[in-house]
């Protein structure tokens, strides 16, 4: 019996502390999302809808598709063993002329 009432003991200050971190999280998401409806706001106040504006938001897009696609690993985890692969079937002097022809083509994306 007391086994029990001890193991509960412990369990309640885990889930406290996961209920206070979770709060903070959603608090913390909440104000991002206030703020980047704010800075839309100033943006539609200041630039209203020119092809300033345009430039403005493809300016804050890049970034962060650039951050999405080779920081976070999905292109190289897509592209390395699909590489990989096709080297492994490919002779010597095949192989030799895919990387010259594929470096590019990975540096543009």
């Amino acid at each position: 019996m007391e086994e029990k009432h001890e193991q509960s003991a412990v369990d309640q200050p885990a889930a406290a502390s996961l209920i206070r971190h979770g709060s903070a999280l959603s608090l913390l998401t909440l104000l991002s999302r206030i703020l980047g409806l704010l800075r839309e706001m100033v943006k539609a106040s200041l630039l209203g809808t020119s092809a300033l504006s345009d430039a403005f938001s493809v300016a804050f897009m890049l970034p962060n598709l650039f951050r999405r696609l080779f920081a976070e690993g999905s292109m190289p985890s897509l592209l390395f063993p699909r590489s990989r692969n096709t080297c492994w079937k490919m002779t010597a002097p095949k192989t030799a002329s895919f990387f010259p022809a594929f470096l590019p083509f990975l540096l543009f994306l």
